[in-house]
Order: structure tokens, then C-alpha cells, then sequence
């Protein structure tokens, strides 16, 4: 069976010196972004780039770049469209509101059939704060519901990324069941990185490892 979403997805950001940095400092990261609200920890501002490299559990690695191209009306609401977001082949869409970091996929065939979207961040949660989304999903002709389980595991002072010392950073988990016949297993487990001014740098776990590379944010 096709697996279910993957959402580790490769960030190592590589860049030329191992001082302890802050890259978001200069860019207002609270303006509203054609509508969107870009928030403290995912600058998705038109035009900005973010490179990622991802080793893959054969050991293999590929890069992907995400580009933000402009704002799509969702259900009424304003999402910034990010080509190659979370490694994906083509555009998703990333809304953030309230301190709430949404992604939304629709149709993707490398993913699952219809549509996927997540609450991923709560920036103002507490602490142990956990959330699920269930969703009922269709692949490889096989009919199933896939729970994920977002835990703010906790919010760092810095964290490296290849030498690079991100500032402010927010730990969260995912963890992602799938339940066939009555029966749920958990498929994955997955730590992200989110780090003020830059987004995401660094996700671990079972599929595999992603790192930030590069960031142009605009």
C-alpha cells in the first residue's frame, strides 16, 4: 500500500559560518503577506526560497526547494502557495492565523488521493499540548483512516543545524496511525524543528532526516 503522507522532509542549512545567528532579525515577520499572515516561525513571504536536503531511509539523499509564488482562497481563507512544500511535487498551501501554522494539500498523486490539512504548529500552546486530525483517505484501492497526532514537545533556546545556531526554536512531534479493519498501528514518528525567522530546520524520525540548507527569505 502507498504510505501514508510523508511528512519529513529534508532541511540542513548549510551556511559559511558557526557563530550563533539569528537570519529572520531584519524581515517583519508579523506584516500581512497578500493577505497572509506569515507569523514568527514560518516566513513564508511571496518570494522567499528555502532550500532542504533529506536523507531517505535507503540512505540517498535529494534536495528540494520551496518557493512561495502567491495567495490562494481556500474556504474563505487566505493560504500562501509554496511549490515543493514538505518535498511534495507541486504546490501546497500554508495559512497561519492566531499563532495556528495550517498546511493544505489537495489531489496530490505522489501523497494520497484528496484532500490533507493540518494544523502543524500552535505557537501559543502549552507545553504537552497535543491535537489530532483524522482523516478518511484512499490509495492503491484500499480505503483507510489515518490519525495524526500533532505534542509541542517543548520550546528551546537555540538548536545547531550544520554548524548553524537557530534562535528560539519549537519542538513538536508527529505521530501518524493508520487504522485498517478496525485496527490502528502507529506508521510513524516524526520531530520537528521550527526555529523564529527562519521556519523550518530540521525534522528526525522514521522517514527518514531533513535538513535547512538555505533560506532567501524576502
Amino acid at each position: 500500500m502507498k504510505k501514508i503522507f510523508i511528512f519529513a522532509i529534508g532541511i540542513a542549512l548549510c551556511l559559511s559560518s558557526c557563530k550563533k545567528d539569528d537570519p529572520g532579525t531584519s524581515v517583519d515577520l508579523t506584516k500581512l503577506n497578500n493577505g497572509v499572515t506569515t507569523c514568527l516561525f514560518a516566513p513564508y513571504s511571496q518570494g522567499s526560497t528555502f532550500t532542504y536536503d533529506r536523507v531517505l531511509q535507503n540512505g540517498s539523499m535529494v534536495t528540494s526547494v520551496w518557493e512561495v509564488t502567491g495567495p490562494k482562497i481556500i474556504d474563505g481563507d487566505t493560504y500562501a502557495s509554496i511549490d515543493g512544500l514538505l518535498g511534495v511535487n507541486g504546490p501546497g498551501y500554508f495559512n497561519c492565523n492566531n499563532g495556528e501554522y495550517t498546511m493544505y494539500f489537495e489531489n496530490t498523486p505522489t501523497v494520497v488521493d484528496g484532500i490533507l490539512k493540518l494544523i502543524y504548529l500552535k505557537e501559543n500552546a502549552a507545553i504537552g499540548t497535543k491535537w489530532n486530525t483524522t482523516i478518511q483517505q484512499f490509495a492503491n484501492g484500499i480505503s483507510y483512516t489515518t490519525r495524526y497526532e500533532m505534542e509541542y514537545i517543548e520550546r528551546l533556546s537555540d538548536r545547531p543545524v550544520n554548524g548553524i545556531y537557530y534562535i528560539d526554536v519549537i519542538h513538536n512531534q508527529l505521530n501518524t496511525y493508520t487504522t485498517i479493519a478496525g485496527t490502528e498501528s502507529l506508521v510513524s514518528v516524526d520531530d520537528y524543528y521550527w526555529a523564529q525567522g527562519v521556519g523550518l530546520i530540521e525534522v528526525e524520525g522514521t522517514n527518514g532526516s531533513t535538513k535547512i540548507v538555505s533560506l532567501d527569505v524576502k
